[in-house]
């Protein structure tokens, strides 16, 4: 419960993405979220939510796009006003350092000015480790549901979604994750 009182909203409201599955008779089981409905991809050894693509047109000029990449994904939604991010990120980007050659790291920003969001990547992600774009238009957010930050989704190679969270967590339980991911990836 601490988790979902600690993000930062941006007045949309809505509950926090949880991992807990919601058994359903008329179809695959779902995450308790407000992640609109996606299609499942039924694979030898799991049943999970296949992520919606998208494309995030990054800080650095290139373009990350969900379904071109071989890697699992590191999906972290935050915004540079946000107090809860300003302590996730420095922590996240700690990680990412050790993990950038395995799991790609990628940050979609929202309801910032940009020039705020260069000063406080600069800041909070100094390792380079994680990429960000700016989502103004909220076309991430608003395809994975997300009303308030930070919000984290990690996605397999096969495009499915893993595991999710709300808030911060120290960087073992970040570890632990990543490990997870990595595994089921393969």
């Amino acid at each position: 419960m601490a988790v979902l009182l600690a993000a930062c909203t941006s007045g949309t409201g809505g509950p926090a993405p949880t991992t807990t599955p919601s058994p359903s008779d008329s179809g695959p089981a779902t995450t308790s979220t407000t992640i609109p409905a996606t299609t499942t991809v039924a694979t030898i050894g799991h049943d999970r939510e296949l992520a919606p693509d998208f494309s995030l047109e990054l800080h650095s000029g290139e373009v990350f796009t969900l379904s071109e990449t071989d890697k699992p994904v590191y999906l972290i939604f935050w915004a540079e006003w946000c107090p809860v991010c300003n302590k996730e990120l420095p922590v996240v980007d700690e990680v990412a350092a050790e993990y950038a050659d395995r799991v790609d790291f990628i940050a979609p920003v929202w309801r910032s000015v940009p020039e705020s969001a260069v000063e406080a990547a600069a800041r909070l992600m100094p390792s380079g480790a994680i990429r960000w774009g700016l989502d103004n238009e909220e076309i991430i957010f608003g395809l994975y549901g997300v009303p308030y930050q930070p919000v984290t989704i990690l996605i397999a190679s096969d495009q499915t979604v893993v595991e999710q969270w709300a808030g911060v967590r120290k960087p073992d339980e970040i570890r632990d994750s990543i490990e997870r991911l990595i595994t089921v990836t393969g």
